[in-house]
């Protein structure tokens, strides 16, 4: 499921990426909706305040995921934490690329690193993430906080 990077936007100061052909959300998910289905993936700012991931679990195929929710568990050196889910949906397939090297993340976050292929219950959940520049702003205000700390 590779990720064409058209329209980025780039937070501003830092230079993640964030494709403007995307939604995304404040734990740092974007999604690719095409339908009534959806491509959910970790952001390259989420994957880089993650740091190098060494341990993944997601949901598996059939899971019903509610918003907001825990679907999964990530781990790096220096961080753990739960996957929190962007929308309600159905779970269609994981990733198995990163069952093998969840590295991929880091190194792809907007192709080969996806997490999810889901079905959305309610498209119109849709409305409630950000748009590239919403979420691009954001990102460099958390920046700016995350130096302050």
């Amino acid at each position: 499921m590779g990720m064409e990077k058209t329209g980025q936007h780039d937070a501003a100061k830092q230079g993640w990426l964030v494709p403007g052909n995307l939604k995304y959300d404040r734990n740092n998910f974007w999604v690719r909706c095409d339908g009534n289905m959806a491509v959910i993936g970790l952001t390259d700012y989420g994957q880089w305040t993650i740091g190098d991931i060494l341990y993944l679990e997601t949901a598996e195929s059939g899971w019903v995921l509610s918003f907001g929710k825990k679907f999964g568990s990530i781990e790096s050196g220096k961080w753990v934490g739960n996957l929190l889910a962007p929308l309600s949906c159905t779970v269609i397939e994981s990733n198995p690329l990163l069952k093998e090297n969840p590295g991929h993340i880091n190194e792809a976050p907007y192709a080969e690193g996806w997490l999810l292929t889901v079905i959305l219950h309610d498209a119109k959940e849709m409305d409630t993430l950000m748009d590239p520049t919403v979420y691009a702003r954001w990102v460099d205000m958390r920046a700016e906080e995350e130096k302050v700390l």
